[in-house]
This record gives C-alpha cells, structure tokens and sequence, in this order.
C-alpha cells in the first residue's frame, strides 16, 4: 500500500485542525432550531465526536439538562459511575431539529434528544430476547451471547467475526444496549450507543447515530446457524485504523522482546539478497499495527531513495522485507499508562538498503 501521505504528516496535521475549526462538517442542512433553555432539559444521548472531515468516532458521552441549566454528564463506558456536575452553559448550542450540536475545539459533538416512551421494552425483556440469535442488518449480522459476548459477522468477508462485550442497562428510564470492549477486555473500546427501541422474537429496533445522523435500524432475526472464523487480526480499538495522522504518529509504546538487536539477528538470519541488485539503494519504511494481544496487521510499505524521494526498489527486494516483518511475532504491546489494560498502536520500522543488503534498522 501506498506510505506517501507519511512524508506529509506535520502538514496534514495541521491542515485536519485548520479544517476542523474552519468549516466544521455539518449532519444535515435543516434549518437550525431557536434556542430555548426549556427545549434543551431532558437526556441528549451520545452520538458521535467528528475530528475533522475524515475522521470520527463514537462520542463517549450523553449529556442531560436540569432545571437550572445545569449540564451533567455521562459516562457511559462504565455506566455504574456517579453522575458528575460539570459546569454551567455558558453558548448557545446549535439546534439541528432534535439533534444538539456543540463545537470544543476542533471537534463537533453531536447528541440527540430522547425521551421514555410507553413502548419502550424493559431491561429484563431484552435480556430474555436478544440472547442466542442471529440478527441482520444489511451485511452486518450480530449474535449475542447470554453472557455479555457478542459476534459481529461481515458477510461480505466470508462471514469472518469480530469478538466484542455489550450491556443493557436503563438510564433516565430508557433501555439502551451498549457495545463495548474487545476480545481481550470488557472494558473500554465504546462503539456508538444505541437506544432499544423494540425487541421481539423476530425484530430488534435501535436508534443510533448512523453515518451521518441519527436513524432507527432494524435488525431482523434470522433462523439459520452462521457458521464464521474469527478474524486474523483483529483491532483492540476498531476506530485506530482511520487514516488519521495523530494515530500515525502519536500512538506508540509497543517494543520488540529483545529489542532491534533480536530484529536484526532474524533479518541477518532470514534475508538473501537477490541477484543483480547491488545497485539498489534507499530506504523501505513499514507501518503496521500491534494490537492489544501483541499481534500484527495492517501492514503498509514507503519506498524511498537516500534523499527522501519516492523510489521503487526491485520488488524481491521489498517482498523480503516485508515478510520479514510480518514474521516478528515477539512483540509487546503498548499499556495504558493509567491501567493495567493493553492497546493498539503503530510502529514503524525504517529499512536501511545500501547496494542491495539490509545494513540497518531503526524505528
């Protein structure tokens, strides 16, 4: 794949902020609503925080207004949080029909506000009907375990499943399904927050934000066994993969066990240089993943010659160094600083070329 935006990177980061505070993107073109400060009480539920105009992730985050106009905040991550009381509001939001827009920084924050309705079905009903089926939308079928697991299956990779944790819980009177964690925590990891809105034997219904705004989906129960493999890499953090430059750059931590010293003795090792490539000089760069079980994935190769400049070298030269990297199976992954958890992160490993052999490696 190609690694060219890498040589871009301070200016990309600096053209996502100037983009983001310049023109923030916008979900829909309704005409915004007047404020009113009676319109605002009630529960915004979390939808998404957009970074800039190719990034986004789900907002971890519901809002609810008391009386005196005080904003509280939700965590709902871990849901069994007290409450805390942040501060008073102090701009008028931005209306978009019932959906709340709030700009910090060079985010754009987007809630929704919704209320109990009668229909709505009890925490201990979707916990009696969502168990042990498999449910549809589109080429996403889901199949939740009854003890808090569930399957995300992509029919349009041969039914491959990605492994994650959820939980119902009832906040401000509501039923919602969080969908949360990985395949090695429960912990962490938000996807985007769904109200139940019906359950049944046959359909589930949640409202959601989805794309670019919030809609109700439906899934539709399906009779036959899925039968899927696991992924081969799977994402502790499935929103690190967007092509973002912070993640690029800032996420890091993972180490090699025995440091570039035991890297350089598997190249020396495993490397043969080809015939009639003794002129080729420069530098290969590899980008991959190592994600939260110390596994890699999502590898990308820069070609460049000593001066920095696009370049490609002879391609046995390049298959060997990126298989070489793909075999480093002793890595250990990058932790949060604050926790015992583990995380995804990149790394980069810079291939030394110099007439054709691997003289050295850095990161």
């Amino acid at each position: 794949m190609n690694l060219k935006p890498l040589l871009l990177g301070c200016i990309l980061i600096l053209s996502a902020c100037q983009q983001a505070k310049e023109k923030p993107p916008t979900p829909t073109q309704q005409k915004p609503i007047e404020y009113n400060e009676d319109y605002l009480k009630g529960f915004w539920m979390a939808g998404v925080q957009q970074m800039d105009i190719d990034w986004d992730k789900p907002s971890p985050i519901s809002l609810s207004y008391d009386e005196q106009g005080q904003r509280i905040s939700h965590n709902h991550i871990n849901p069994k949080t007290d409450t805390i009381l942040i501060d008073s509001l102090k701009t008028k939001p931005v209306f978009l029909s019932e959906q709340l827009t709030k700009y910090a920084g060079s985010s754009t924050w987007h809630h929704h506000k919704v209320s109990p309705k009668k229909t709505d079905p009890s925490v201990a009903e979707i916990q009696k009907l969502l168990p042990n089926k498999y449910w549809q939308y589109h080429n996403e079928i889901l199949f939740f375990d009854a003890a808090g697991g569930f399957k995300n299956f992509n029919k349009k990779n041969n039914n491959e499943y990605n492994t994650y944790c959820y939980e119902i819980i009832k906040e401000h009177e509501m039923p919602f399904l969080i969908k949360k964690g990985n395949q090695s925590f429960c912990e962490g990891s938000m996807q985007y927050l769904e109200k139940v809105v019906a359950i049944s034997e046959k359909e589930l219904q949640v409202f959601r934000w989805e794309k670019e705004g919030f809609k109700t989906v439906t899934y539709q129960a399906i009779d036959k066994k899925i039968k899927g493999q696991a992924v081969a890499f799977q994402l502790c953090d499935p929103y690190i993969s967007r092509n973002h430059p912070i993640h690029r750059y800032y996420y890091g931590g993972a180490k090699y066990d025995g440091g570039n010293y035991a890297i350089k003795k598997i190249i020396d090792k495993q490397y043969k240089m080809p015939a009639g490539t003794n002129k080729e000089n420069g530098l290969i760069k590899v980008l991959f993943v190592i994600n939260c079980e110390g596994k890699t994935g999502l590898f990308e190769t820069l070609e460049l010659d000593m001066n920095y400049k696009i370049k490609k070298f002879d391609k046995r030269i390049t298959q060997q160094v990126l298989a070489i990297s793909q075999s480093l199976d002793k890595w250990l992954p990058s932790k949060d600083p604050n926790s015992d958890m583990t995380l995804d992160a990149y790394k980069f490993l810079t291939y030394k070329i110099r007439n054709g052999q691997i003289t050295e490696i850095f990161p």
